[in-house]
């Protein structure tokens, strides 16, 4: 209960105040005091640390003055700097000793000032219960005292406390009334603040719209009075409404500008929060050293200065992003440690610390913990499916049941529409599992509709592949293969492929489309939907040709073997096995260059037919039968060389017998295959080497074999500028790029090749943490970036039929849901290539150097482009020198494989000699190739 002041004392106090202001008037105007002011004008403005080190040097000299009412105003101040940028345990010694010296002066103005101060630190240090009792005693005086500012701040604390113990309609209560406090005493600073909680209470209690009218109405009104602290505060809130209802994009972009902001000023607590957004934003794209570091600083930050309230919810955050990395562990470590801060645990923060840990249970098979961890919560979207999903594992249907309802209602104002994605396929489970066929194929069409609505909602293409291909729905699909199950097996078949082509590769398909759409309304591109099994079998594979199309869930692997005829599924485990640890293991075993000894290349051979029957094995005979297998892998499948395996110990590699070429999907194959016309003029082929060739002597042997051995061959030594390069490669019909990749696999689309000079400031691990380049635009749109960035390339227009990156781990990329692996091939195949030669590891500058002599001449043959490369590989792998995987596996054909190039070559007449292109690389070296007299055997990243 709090204590009323009596009316006598109310009057005695006003009339002290009243008088002592008009007496001390002269006392208190000294340097001082001036000093003071600023300190306190600093503060409103955001200047935390500057204000600091004044108050430093003015409360030593307001002790010395012997001035016991501007020492306790000076103190109240000190606490206040404290309890925003420093030592909660200081700022509480600071006022509670300016509080008493007030008190016993009766200087209210002073009194409230430092009860508001110490209900702050005491909220940040998570002891609400003091923190109320400390603002009621401000605002007790303050209305007795109709000092309507104090009234304004007292109220807009409480308020804050109102919102955290869940009581939304009091808080919004309180804010208003703060709000119209300041606005009566012209108060702007005061007004925004109390104005800054109505539009995320508005958000928390469902109502999108109007948060967002409020908030935006508070930018503008910040924004009118110059005032960018409370610009950078609304600007956090914008972020987190949108990261929640909107656009992730616009988000991300909020939150960064409010964390820099924060950051620029050294406001250490309002830094916080953005820091804590920012950080679990950047992990959902992937970037997750970004993340970590954002986020572990700002733990440690909080730490040392007494943050207690905000460590928990930052420790949720940080687990969050280790478990996205499967770091799970170290995921339920951080989720302990925030548990342990106990009563001092934001409520929010401690739901989330619960949910993060018992995801790490669930996912560490510990599933009777994730239950015990999730009884007790407040019914919640993602917490309820959690538990759904933890209660169906243990075949407690019914339990299931409850807990998947309860998350269905409590998404279902979408509000936060992932939760929502994830509640309806978790639902959907739940009644497949107990085997209420109609009901789960009705709840999983929802959750169909409601991935593709949260994914539409993204402006820009790297959010669309985070949300391009839900795992949840992925894993949920088998609903359709299973029910209804009187209906024929052929037709569930289909209709599982169909819904799953929906999402696969869906985002690398609009960066093909979207540009010639914007350029012809009317291109047969606009509005390309996903291929269907019928449309795929009927028009687009080709006779003895056979797709093998992965789509990857949690649990299980949907294999599907496509051929004009036939369409079968294979059930293969998901990433929840040991699938991805074992592709891993093999695909660096086949690229490591040392140990090729006979064992060991024997010791090779029997992994290939394990893990090619453990792959295949279903699908031998129409493998068998085949000539050509395309193949459209998925997530860890990615990093597969499929040539490499058998079927068997006794026989031979796949691409013994087989032509083999990948695609991210087969609604791409169908794009790469639309008819066009035949070149009429002779074949334009561009070859890119690096400014110093000289670093890769098999890069430079390969570019004097074709400009010596064909026609129409241009030479590109460095990297002269982006828009030089792309008037080269739009007027070429085949490009050649020989130099150094970089796979960023953080930012795939920053990842690039570099032909230009390399400086520290410049390279692909350089530019990852730019600040709001989440697409990897930024640095690739430079003109003097010396690297041909992915993202630059995906927004050309290259009419090439072929691209061959002989460069290292060109194939290679992040990789995200549902939408394969991202990165400089498919940067080409977005910019209009129909076929690219790419590598799966680092490879051999002399051997490829070989290889690629024996490709270009089988393609001058007329074999299309995945003949050609089988050709040159087992050309390659018959000499015992070079037989090892490591020479020849990695090369793969991503794209149309079929295609072919008519390639001129030159009368041998006319041929330029080895000494005669020497000297024509030393001309092309006046614009920028400069020996550094160094080889490399291996064409090695960096």
């Amino acid at each position: 209960m709090r204590k009323s002041i009596a009316p006598i004392a109310i009057a005695a106090t006003l009339a002290f105040c009243l008088a002592f202001n008009a007496d001390s008037a002269n006392q208190i105007n000294t340097a001082t005091a001036e000093n003071a002011t600023l300190a306190d004008s600093l503060m409103s403005y955001g200047e935390y640390d500057s204000a600091r080190v004044l108050i430093r040097t003015t409360l030593t000299d307001a002790r010395a003055e012997n001035d016991s009412v501007l020492l306790a105003r000076v103190l109240a101040l000190a606490g206040i700097a404290e309890v925003n940028g420093g030592d909660q345990s200081e700022a509480l010694a600071y006022l509670n000793e300016s509080i008493g010296m007030a008190q016993a002066q009766r200087d209210t103005v002073t009194w409230m000032r430092a009860l508001g101060g110490k209900g702050n630190a005491f909220r940040n240090m998570g002891e609400r219960g003091d923190a109320r009792n400390a603002h009621g005693r401000a605002l007790e005086l303050a209305l007795a005292t109709r000092n309507r500012t104090s009234e304004g701040w007292a109220r807009n604390a409480i308020a804050g406390l109102e919102w955290r113990e869940g009581n939304l309609e009091s808080a919004l209560r309180e804010s208003r009334s703060a709000a119209a406090a300041f606005r009566s005493v012209q108060h702007p600073q005061g007004e925004l603040a109390a104005m800054s909680r109505i539009g995320p209470l508005y958000f928390t209690m469902g109502k999108v719209d109007t948060a967002r009218t409020a908030m935006l109405q508070q930018l503008a009104r910040s924004q009118e009075l110059g005032i960018p602290s409370e610009e950078a505060l609304v600007i956090g809130d914008l972020g987190v409404l949108e990261a929640n209802a909107g656009d992730m994009t616009r988000a991300v972009q909020y939150f960064r500008r409010a964390y820099e902001y924060e950051q620029s000023k050294g406001n250490i607590r309002q830094s916080i929060m953005p820091a804590n957004n920012l950080g679990n934003a950047l992990a959902q794209l992937g970037r997750y050293e970004e993340a970590e570091s954002i986020l572990n600083k700002t733990i440690d930050m909080c730490e040392t200065n007494g943050f207690t309230a905000f460590t928990g919810q930052l420790l949720a955050s940080s687990a969050n992003v280790l478990q996205q990395q499967e770091r799970w562990d170290a995921a339920a470590s951080q989720s302990r440690r925030a548990l342990a801060l106990g009563s001092a645990l934001r409520p929010k923060a401690r739901s989330t610390a619960k949910v993060r840990l018992a995801a790490s249970m669930l996912a560490m098979d510990s599933t009777q913990t994730a239950i015990a961890v999730l009884q007790d919560q407040k019914s919640g979207g993602e917490s309820a499916t959690l538990l759904a999903k933890s209660y169906r594992r243990q075949n407690q249907l019914d339990d299931a049941l409850t807990s998947a309802l309860e998350a269905e209602e409590s998404t279902r104002d979408g509000k936060v529409l992932r939760y929502r994605v994830d509640a309806l396929f978790e639902l959907s489970m739940c009644y497949a599992a107990r085997g209420e066929s109609d009901e789960a194929l009705h709840w999983f069409n929802e959750g169909v509709q409601a991935a593709r609505a949260h994914r539409e909602q993204q402006s820009t293409h790297a959010w669309r592949e985070v949300f391009g291909g839900a795992r949840a729905l992925v894993t949920s699909a088998r609903v359709v293969l299973d029910h209804p199950p009187n209906a024929d097996y052929h037709e569930r078949v289909e209709a599982l492929y169909d819904v799953l082509q929906t999402f696969k590769a869906r985002t690398l398909i609009e960066r093909i489309t979207e540009p010639r759409e914007r350029s012809d309304p009317r291109s047969a591109f606009a509005e390309l939907d996903p291929v269907t099994l019928e449309e795929l079998q009927t028009t687009i594979l080709q006779p003895r040709e056979l797709l093998l199309d992965f789509v990857v869930g949690e649990n299980e692997t949907y294999l599907f073997a496509v051929t004009r005829d036939s369409c079968r599924i294979a059930l293969l485990p998901g990433y929840a096995s040991d699938f991805p640890e074992q592709i891993t293991i093999y695909h660096d075993a086949m690229g490591a260059s040392t140990g090729a000894s006979r064992t060991r290349l024997d010791g090779l051979q029997r992994s290939s037919a394990e893990l090619g029957l453990r792959i295949l094995g279903e699908f031998d005979d129409l493998i068998r039968s085949a000539d050509r297998v395309v193949v459209a892998p998925d997530s860890y499948f990615n990093a597969l060389p499929f040539g490499t395996l058998a079927l068997s110990s006794n026989n031979e590699p796949l691409f013994e017998t087989k032509a083999i070429s990948r695609v991210p999907s087969a609604t791409l194959l169908r794009l790469l295959r639309r008819p066009e016309k035949p070149p009429t003029d002779a074949i334009r082929f561009a070859a890119l080497v690096p400014e110093s060739s000289t670093e890769l002597r098999g890069a430079k042997e390969e570019v004097r074999f074709l400009e010596s051995t064909f026609e129409g061959v241009t030479v590109m030594a460095g990297l002269v500028g982006n828009a030089q390069v792309n008037e080269a490669l739009s007027a070429s019909d085949i490009v050649h790029i020989a130099g150094h990749v970089e796979v960023d696999d953080e930012v795939p689309w920053r990842s690039g090749i570099l032909l230009g000079r390399r400086t520290a400031s410049t390279s692909v691990s350089a530019t990852r943490g730019s600040p709001g380049d989440e697409d990897g635009a930024s640095r690739g749109a430079a003109e003097d970036d010396p690297y041909l960035r992915a993202a630059r390339i995906a927004g050309w227009s290259i009419p090439a039929r072929l691209t061959v990156l002989s460069g290292c781990e060109s194939a290679l990329g992040r990789i995200t849901r549902g939408e394969g692996v991202l990165g400089l091939t498919s940067a080409f195949l977005s910019a209009g290539v129909k076929t690219v030669i790419a590598t799966l590891w680092e490879v051999d500058d002399r051997v490829t150097a070989d290889l690629m002599k024996t490709f270009y001449d089988q393609l001058a043959k007329g074999e299309t482009a995945e003949a050609a490369l089988r050709i040159a590989q087992l050309r390659i792998r018959s000499d015992s020198a070079t037989e090892s995987p490591f020479y020849w596996a990695g090369f793969v054909v991503v794209g149309d494989g079929t295609t072919t190039v008519p390639l001129v070559e030159r009368p041998r007449g006319n041929r330029l000699p080895w000494v005669g292109m020497v000297g024509g690389l030393l001309i092309v070296g006046a614009l920028g190739l400069r020996a550094r007299g160094r080889a490399s055997r291996k064409r090695t990243p960096g």
